[in-house]
């Protein structure tokens, strides 16, 4: 069900915060989501959703930017923690990612252009050695256009880059490896406010792959996601519900495999968050 884009890690623009592309509202201080715990039900499924496979503890300060993010297994002990500095204007400058012993991991270090609306981030070794980095673009409203990753030497990995359709209604996403070879190609169509959004994925000689329908209701608490194969049967349908507090935020997520037959459903997995405020 996750799409590669959404797997896709920008790097911050100076329009958004943190907060907000992680999709957060009201003053948010400390999101506290606990592993995803497997239902006996789910035995024998498989898809490629995004779960937390241990305890991830957030904080953001009062500008909704993240200060700190910790992983951590479920009884509390630290597997990994990455604190963000930012400077006196409130841009993210520099990320330390430290291991289970405190110990420096790695670094990243974030230059940002105004001009090109364009975010650097370049990550280095716990010895200070340059590995790599990742080009983050954005535009004016600042939402992600363009993502590409370059190894040591230079050279353009991977690249996912993101234009209007060409029939002006949808956005197109494209990603590429090394020397431009195709790597996927989708167009997303957002329908009734962003309540129903329609993705299409297509091959590399242009060929339809699938399509996947997500419907949400007006409150946001639940979402179906219907995908078809390239000759429009019905694969998969997934319903995801929420529980949300009183800022609109999930506090609880149940996954479930709804039967296309008699639509009969599953639970796959929950997951459940903590929410503080300031």
């Amino acid at each position: 069900m996750a799409c590669l884009l959404a797997s896709t890690v920008f790097a911050q623009s100076d329009q958004k915060n943190q907060a907000q592309r992680d999709e957060l509202a009201g003053p948010v201080k400390v999101v506290k989501t606990q592993k995803t715990t497997r239902s006996a039900e789910s035995k024998g499924i498989k898809d490629n959703f995004a779960s937390y496979t241990n305890d991830v503890t957030t904080t953001y300060n009062r500008a909704g930017n993240k200060t700190e993010e910790v992983v951590s297994y479920a009884g509390g002990d630290v597997l990994s923690r990455k604190v963000f500095n930012y400077n006196s204007s409130g841009k993210l400058v520099s990320a330390v990612n430290y291991d289970a012993r405190g110990a420096v991991h790695g670094k990243y270090v974030y230059t940002h252009d105004p001009i090109k609306n364009e975010v650097v981030e370049s990550y280095y070794n716990p010895q200070g050695e340059y590995l790599s980095k990742i080009v983050s673009a954005y535009d004016g409203k600042g939402e992600p256009i363009r993502y590409s990753y370059y190894e040591t030497t230079g050279i353009l990995v991977n690249e996912t880059s993101t234009k209007p359709s060409a029939d002006g209604i949808g956005v197109e996403t494209t990603g590429l490896v090394t020397h431009g070879e195709f790597w996927f190609r989708t167009v997303t169509v957002k329908r009734d406010d962003g309540k129903t959004i329609e993705t299409t994925t297509y091959e590399a000689d242009g060929a339809l792959r699938s399509k996947r329908i997500a419907q949400r209701n007006d409150e946001g608490t639940e979402t179906r996601s219907t995908e078809y194969d390239a000759n429009g049967a019905s694969k998969s349908i997934y319903l995801i519900t929420r529980t949300l507090d009183s800022y609109g935020n999930w506090i609880l997520m149940n996954r479930f495999q709804e039967d296309p037959k008699d639509g009969s459903k599953r639970l796959i997995d929950t997951t459940s968050r903590t929410i503080t405020y300031y």
